[in-house]
C-alpha cells in the first residue's frame, strides 16, 4: 500500500488503528456469515494487524 500517497504519508498510528479495526469488522462479519470468503478476508486482516505491530 505504500505506492497510494493516502497510504505512504497517512501516520503509522492512524494505519495501525485502521488494521485493528479491519480484524474487528471482518470478525463480526464472519461470526455472522461464515462463508468461506469472508473467513479468508478476516485472516488477512489478522495477518495484515500482526505485520503492522
Amino acid at each position: 500500500m505504500s505506492v497510494l500517497p493516502a497510504w505512504k504519508n497517512a501516520p503509522s498510528a492512524g494505519v495501525d488503528a485502521f488494521a485493528a479495526a479491519s480484524v474487528r469488522l471482518w470478525e463480526e462479519i464472519t461470526g455472522r456469515d461464515s462463508v468461506s470468503w469472508t473467513g479468508r478476508m478476516a485472516d488477512a486482516a489478522r495477518q495484515w494487524h500482526a505485520h503492522r505491530a
